[in-house]
């Protein structure tokens, strides 16, 4: 059950920018994804009292928050793209923009009885080498199924090179 009294904050994360909401405040921010744009984020959740933060695991983009929320004073978790998606489709909302993402994060923080711990330090290097495997793994069967789809031979041995590869 959302808890009112308690700001939670939702954070999108980009390449370059960190998109950040409150709940149940609406409260917004946008920041650069680098070291000064994380201290106007610290600057923004110390001025809003936020209680806690979720942010979305993003292909790998989140680590550099991952770090540094973890070494912040505010319980913060790493959501799973899939939680997020069924949390929108149980609402009926299909978020259209980062802003958007960043408010139904903070929404589903805010939902939460309790946040998942964040990964422990020590198995950060373990995680960022599964998150490769899996990246190429997604590659190869897109390529796969280029190959499969493929009109013209050449291309298709053009595919199937690129996956023995």
């Amino acid at each position: 059950m959302t808890d009112n009294s308690m700001i939670c904050a939702g954070i999108d994360v980009g390449k370059s920018h960190l998109d950040i909401a409150l709940h149940p405040s609406k409260g917004r921010l946008r920041v650069t994804y680098d070291p000064d744009g994380l201290k106007v984020l610290d600057a923004f959740l110390q001025e809003h009292d936020v209680s806690r933060i979720g942010f979305e695991a993003s292909g790998g983009y989140e680590w550099r928050l991952l770090a540094h929320l973890r070494a912040g004073k505010r319980p913060a978790a790493r959501l799973q793209p899939a939680q997020l998606r069924f949390f929108a489709k149980s609402r009926l909302k299909r978020a259209k923009n980062d802003r958007l993402d960043a408010a139904l994060i903070a929404l589903f923080t805010a939902s939460l009885e309790q946040l998942p711990a964040l990964p422990d330090a020590r198995f950060d290097k373990l995680a960022v080498e599964l998150t490769y495997l899996e990246q190429i793994e997604q590659q190869i069967a897109l390529v796969k199924t280029f190959a499969e789809t493929a009109l013209s031979e050449a291309i298709k041995r053009r595919h199937l090179r690129e996956v023995a590869r």
